[in-house]
């Protein structure tokens, strides 16, 4: 959060001593910037997973199915879009659906930097900031607000909403067909 203070920030300084901005950005006072800020932390700081993922994938497919491509003619391409792409797919696809659940509950990211605000002017009924997700608002309902049963409401409707969709997604994928 200091590193990206709009006024006296280290990284608006740096920007303005090498001369790429000449006025400071407001990292996280404007909505719309601080919304974006908090979706390049979190792709900076989610980055590492994936690419770890990815390698330890891509290290596990057989060096026969490679020879096999080769030995059958296809292309580097080919053997990137027909071979590689959809064994990297069925594997990472559960993580990249626990992923996408963990990112709808990204409460770290979003609380450290911004802590929901800036605060908007439509937002009065709900008490909702300018970055708020649905964990940090439920969050600010029960802790700073103390509208226990807003934030109770809220958190049943979001179970019930994402455990059918999970359920599906999940039926949906190729490992689930296998251990059937």
């Amino acid at each position: 959060r200091t590193l990206l203070n709009g006024s006296f920030g280290v990284v608006n300084r740096t920007l303005i001593a090498w001369g790429i901005i000449e006025n400071p950005i407001p990292w996280l006072s404007d909505p719309v910037m601080a919304k974006i800020t908090c979706i390049l932390v979190s792709l900076w700081a989610g980055y590492s997973y994936f690419m770890l993922l990815l390698l330890t994938t891509l290290n596990t497919i057989s060096p026969a199915i490679y020879d096999a491509a080769e030995t059958d003619g296809a292309t580097r391409g080919q053997v990137i879009r027909k071979v590689i792409v959809p064994l990297l797919i069925e594997r990472t696809t559960p993580f990249i659906f626990l992923s996408f659940a963990q990112n709808l509950n990204n409460f770290a990211t979003v609380f450290f930097l911004t802590e929901g605000n800036p605060t908007m002017a439509n937002t009065t009924t709900t008490s909702a900031g300018g970055t708020d997700t649905l964990v940090t608002w439920i969050y600010n309902l029960t802790f700073k607000l103390m509208k226990f049963n807003y934030a109770s409401v809220i958190t049943v409707v979001l179970f019930v909403v994402l455990i059918p969709i999970s359920i599906y997604q999940f039926r949906k994928t190729d490992i689930y067909r296998k251990e059937k």
